[in-house]
This record gives C-alpha cells, structure tokens and sequence, in this order.
C-alpha cells in the first residue's frame, strides 16, 4: 500500500513539473480573421522537443491579410457563422484550399491555360493533378530531422513496442456509443487553415462513430500544430497532448489530414500489413539504400478489410525511389491495366469500412446511408437520390441475407455510374459474405443499359456504393434488385502469378544485329511501350541515335519518349530461351538525352524446383551518356540450380528526352567464344529518314560479373511475377 501511494505522490509531482514547464498543449484560440503570418520568432516547443519557428503578432504583408480576409468575403461568412449553419464544409474548403497553395508556393492546380504543344509544361501540369497523397507527404517530409520517424510519418510511444491503444468509446450522454477524440488546434493557425482542418475531421463524422471534439479539461487529448513536416503518433499513446504535426502550408490538403487522423486512430501503412507479398512487390533494387526499413512487413497485423490499393494509407508507387521514374512497389502479379496504388482526396470505401470494424461502430452513430435485409428472400434498393444525380462523398452499405441453403441473386439496372480504370473511383462494390473483408464478387462502374447479374457463393452478400469528391451531376447511380436462388454462384478468378511452360531450348548463344528483323526476340506485353526496329537518325531532336552501332546505316532497337509515353513507363524486349552455360553478353546501348532514364539488363531464370522465373539484376546505367555507342561486356555465371534462362533489356523513360538505343547484341560461350548466326527473316520496318554517314563514336566498357561497379552494387536475385512464353508474343 505504501509503495502504491509513492507511485501516486511520484506521478503527480511529474505532472505538475510538465505543466509548468508547457508540455501540455495551449487551449485552443481562435486565429484573427486573414492574421497570423508575418514576423517569426524562435521559441522552445517542449513537445516536440525541438526549436522551431512560430508565426505570431501577425505584422506580415498586405498581400497576405488581403488575400485570406477575401477568401471568407467571397462566402459573406465567417468559419463559426458556418459552423452555428451545420453548413457542409466541402462547399467552402475546395476552393479555399486551392487559394491557400496557391498563394503559397505549392499549387495544386494550374490557374492558367496549359499549351498542350509543350511537353514539359503539359507533364508538370499532369504530374501535380495526380499526386497522392504520400508523396505529398514525402516531399513535404524530405530532410526534416524529427526523432523517432518511421515509414516516413509515423511516431510511436517509447514505451510502448507496437501501435497505441484505440480510443475508448463514451458510455454517456450525447456521444454515447461515439468514440470522442478531443482535440485542441495551435492559435497560429488561420481561419482557412481551420476550415481544412475541420473538413477532413467531416470525413469520419459522417461515416464512422469518431467524433473529434474541441478540447476542454481532458486527460488526453490530441494537439494539431505547426510542426516540422506532416506526423502523427499511431494510436492512443497515453501522452497528455499527443502531436498531430501538420507544417504550413504543405500538409494542409485534406487527404494529408484525414491520413494522419489514421494514424491517430491506430492505423499503420496498408502496404506494411502481414499479408502485403500477396498484392504487391517490393522493388529493393529501385529503393534508396537508407530507406529500405521503410518497406518493412507488420507482423500480425488485423487485416480488417481485403487488401486495398486504392487506401488513403497506401504508399505511392515510387516512394522513396532513386529516381522518380523508378517504381518501388509492383503490383503482384503483374498485369494490364494494374490498379493505381494510392490517391489523394479522400478515404477509400475500405478505409472508412476498416475504421467502422475497429471502433464497432454501430448504425446509430453515424449517418448512415443503406440499410440491412435479414432472412428475406427478396428485395429493392438504389443509390442515393436516384433517378436523380448521387452526391459526392457518398458511402453506402447493403448487408443481404437469404436463408440457409440458398444463394442471393442480385440484379442492377439503369447503372450510370462514373467510369474509371478498373472501377477504382465511383463504383458499385460486392462481397461474398458478410462484410468488407470477404472475397469481393465484382466492381461495377460505367453506364449500362443491359443488366449485371452477380449471384454468391454463400447466403450472404455485402453491397456497397462509393463516389469520390469530383462532382459532374450528371450520373444518377443504379438500381439493383435480388431474389434467393438454388444455383450457386462462382468466385471471381484472383489474378495468379502464371508459372513457365515447358522449354526444349537447346542453345546456349545468340546474336543478332536487326539488320534482316528481330532474330526470334519478344517484346513484353506487360510493360507500357515497345522497342522499334528502326534506321538513321530518331524523330526527336537531342535524344537517340543517328545511326546504328556498326556502320551508321543499319537497324537498331530504339524506345522512343515523345508522347503519348510518359515519365516511367518501360518498354522489354527479351532474348529466346537459352540452355544455362557460362556465357559473356555483349552489346551496344546508346543514352543521349537531357532527361535521359534507365537501361538495365537482366537474367530471367528457370530453376530447377521452381515452376516460376525468378529475376535477376545484372548491369544497369542512368542519365546522359553522350551522342555515341558505347560497346559492354558481361559476364554471367548461372547457379548450380539454373535449368534455363533468357535475358532482357528494360527501359525506363524519365522525360520528353529519353530515347535509348540498343544493338548488335551477341551471347557467347564464355570460354571457347562462339556467338550464334542472327535470323534471317524480316517483320515490316518502320519509316525512317535517310541513313547517316558517319560510323557513331564508340567507347567500351567491360563488366566481368559482379566486379562492374554499377551492376555489382544491385546484382542480387530477386523473385518476380513469373511470366509465361506465350505471353511474349507481340512484335514490332
């Protein structure tokens, strides 16, 4: 008993000391309206445990006051007159948020007309409308210094070895069964950076049972302040003021709040969950050698929902790249069209799903739109406001039960639904059971005057209806109708990575110059563009080859960067399949161009226990190398388990100036020097100009296995999505 109450005396000691020290946050002080920029002064932030700089006595410039104090005159209205309205404050932040970033620094959108004849302008242009939300994170975190970082935005209770506590749920009064999250907001933000604020808080109100609250006499509390970067502590750490960091202006946009309010609630990175290698491929060798540890698996994780590529939580597909060109995460297998991974506005339909299953949010504590069917065996429901255009924002459940031994039917006509790539916006979403986390049926999106019959495998399916914020009013949803049935349903066919056919290759070597056609090599049916056989000088100025490696008037193997391809994507071209044998490869490669990418060459291996190919990296060369060919040479010794292998030249565009060429590739016996003869029949050619001349400069260079200093540093074995013989078929 003793010892207990010196543990209590001790506490509350601490306590005070802390307080009067200004750990524990400032309550929460309205901004002046159009104030706080200007001066800056240094001051200690005890929290943070760091010095930063905070705005205050706002003396800033004209410019400035004038522009946020007409932000809120162009509405006539204040942010609390707002509130007092329960106005939706989507009507006012959409705009408000593109002024702020506008105003300063970090546009979102271009406010002036783009010319569709400049290339580098238009892919800017593109480039800032379809950032996601951690890249923003990212750039808005490069070279912050805050102690205790993981994956980029994460934080964590030292005392503590994994996520924090959820938040527990209000037992009384008017949040009852409502998990409330108190909040205080640091006084230096303004009245736009508020609304922001307050609009991604909107997102969970409407439909979860989280309700952040303003902050009065509680215990623990969450503290929204102005930061270095954008963090936040994961879950309920047991800290008095827990630190949500959110710098100006950068991290204000709504998906970076509504990302970090995840965090708060105790979500990690969708890409670090337990069962992530079942959807996705970590790309190591394109990954900055410090930020490995980024890409780390969660053990055991709760994998509430299936595995979401659309997550606000999910990394972008070239976080912490080498190159931005450079993707870091693949999806698996490998296919086309692949989903998008990540996104930048909203939480995804399993976001929100997931958030619900955590807290057990029941109907009451949210607005609920959609409703349960029990034990019925049959039934109507639409979108919401149908006939009429559906709202933006909207998130809509059906849980559909028939009885025992029967299968639901469901039927959707007059579906007009915003179109998107694999249904990844506006869509229709049906699961096998009886929530989020059951296989998913189908995606449904488009406009269609036929019928979409769906029929489950199981008594119960799980409907849902999302839209995302891009309002157009002219889409008016669906109507779906359902029935029992005694016929079964079928799983929709998972994508599988393929496994290799047999191969009866006998050779060990092969050349080919492209003079006669491609000598019996495949193009890739998986990437995003094609190597062109070609002749002379490339269409494009400052990029490309003038002529071939041998005599300056033959064909060559060339990628061309121009649009419609754009920055990433890569183009394969693959070699027959070889008997394994120590073999030197040699070739010519040619990278001239301003923004010039990635050529690599890799060995695609079929292994004895292994019905897959497994890459693995061998050489590669970034940027400019100058107008001329230069000649290389590698060395590669197969493993002892090594049946069969072919090998491949990928490329990867960087920008506009980006052609590479490659020729005159010859695979020969290592140790006696015996290349093979090229094939003798011609594919159609490409139109070209007239040939050159004058025999290309040449210089040569020799990589002797892992001894080449480029190729040596990445030449580690890696497995990928095996892709079968039949698939490579398509040539130029």
């Amino acid at each position: 008993m003793l010892d207990m109450r010196m543990r209590i005396l001790y506490s509350l000691c601490i306590v005070a000391i802390l307080s009067a020290s200004g750990v524990f946050a400032e309550d929460e002080e309205e901004c002046p309206l159009g104030g706080c920029h200007g001066d800056q002064k240094m001051i200690r932030d005890n929290n943070l445990e760091a010095t930063i700089l905070k705005p205050e006595n706002n003396t800033g410039s004209n410019a400035a006051i004038s522009h946020f104090r007409q932000v809120f005159e162009d509405y006539e209205e204040t942010v609390e007159e707002i509130e007092e309205k329960d106005e939706d404050w989507e009507k006012i932040t959409r705009t408000v948020e593109i002024r702020h970033f506008e105003e300063f620094g970090q546009q979102v959108f271009e406010s002036r007309p783009i010319d569709p004849n400049n290339p580098e302008e238009l892919s800017k242009h593109n480039q800032l409308r379809t950032t996601d939300t951690f890249s923003q994170i990212l750039k808005e975190n490069e070279g912050i210094s805050v102690s205790g970082i993981v994956e980029g935005d994460m934080r964590f209770n030292i005392f503590r070895n994994a996520a924090g506590d959820t938040w527990p749920k209000s037992r009384f009064g008017s949040l009852a069964g409502m998990v409330p999250i108190p909040y205080k907001i640091n006084k230096y933000y303004n009245n736009t950076e508020r609304a922001i604020i307050k609009s991604a808080m909107s997102l969970f109100h409407r439909h979860t049972c989280i309700r952040f609250v303003p902050g009065k006499s509680e215990i623990s509390y969450i503290y929204i302040t102005d930061k270095t970067g954008c963090w936040a502590y994961v879950g309920k750490t047991g800290y008095s003021a827990q630190t949500v960091s959110l710098g100006r202006p950068g991290c204000l946009t709504k998906g970076i709040i509504a990302h970090q309010f995840m965090h708060v609630l105790g979500f990690l990175h969708e890409h670090s969950r337990s069962d992530r290698d079942k959807y996705v491929t970590i790309l190591k060798q394109n990954i900055l050698s410090d930020m490995w540890p980024n890409f780390e698996v969660h053990k055991n994780t709760r994998n509430l929902v299936i595995y979401d590529y659309n997550s606000l939580m999910h990394y972008s597909k070239h976080a912490y790249s080498k190159f931005k060109y450079l993707p870091t995460i693949q999806i698996t297998p490998k296919r086309r069209p692949e989903p998008d991974i990540g996104q930048s506005q909203r939480m995804s339909p399993y976001d929100i799903e997931e958030v619900k299953y955590l807290y057990n949010c029941a109907d009451k504590t949210y607005e609920r739109c959609g409703r349960d069917f029990q034990a019925v065996r049959s039934g109507t429901f639409t979108s919401p406001n149908f006939p009429k255009p559906y709202p933006t924002e909207a998130h809509c459940t059906w849980n559909i039960t028939v009885p025992k031994n029967s299968y639901v039917s469901l039927v959707i006509t007059n579906l007009d639904i915003e179109d998107s790539k694999l249904c990844q916006k506006d869509a229709i979403l049906v699961h096998d059971g009886n929530n989020a986390a059951a296989p998913r049926l189908k995606a449904v999106c488009g406009t269609d005057k036929k019928t979409t019959t769906i029929v489950s495998t199981g008594n119960t399916v799980f409907v849902m209806f999302t839209s995302d914020s891009n309002k157009d009013g002219k889409h008016t949803g669906f109507k779906a109708t359902f029935k029992m049935t005694s016929r079964k349903g079928k799983l929709t066919v998972q994508p599988r990575a393929p496994t290799l056919s047999r191969i009866a290759s006998r050779s060990k070597c092969f050349s080919c110059d492209f003079e006669s056609d491609i000598c019996q090599m495949t193009q890739d049916k998986l990437d995003q563009t094609d190597w062109i056989r070609y002749k002379g000088s490339t269409p494009s100025t400052d990029t490309g080859p003038s002529g071939d490696y041998n005599t300056g008037k033959g064909y060559y193997m060339y990628v061309e960067s121009s649009l419609p391809v754009k920055m990433g994507d890569n183009a394969i071209i693959r070699t027959p399949w070889l008997k394994k044998s120590h073999v030197t490869i040699e070739f010519a490669y040619h990278m001239l161009g301003q923004y010039m990418g990635t050529l690599r060459l890799y060995a695609f291996e079929k292994r004895r226990w292994s019905p897959y190919g497994h890459e693995v990296l061998l050489w590669e060369r970034h940027g400019n190398h100058g107008d001329k060919w230069h000649l290389q040479s590698y060395d590669y010794k197969p493993t002892p388990d090594v049946q069969f292998v072919q090998f491949y030249w990928e490329a990867f565009v960087h920008f506009y100036q980006s052609d590479f060429g490659l020729d005159d590739i010859k695979i020969s016996d290592a140790k006696m020097g015996t290349a093979c003869v090229a094939n003798a029949k011609a594919p159609p050619l490409q139109s070209s100009p007239a040939p050159q001349t004058t025999k290309p400069a040449l210089t040569k260079t020799t990589a002797p296995g892992s001894t080449d200093p480029v190729a040596g540093e990445y030449a580690t074995t890696t497995v990928s999505p095996p892709i079968t013989t039949k698939q490579f078929t398509r040539l130029t």
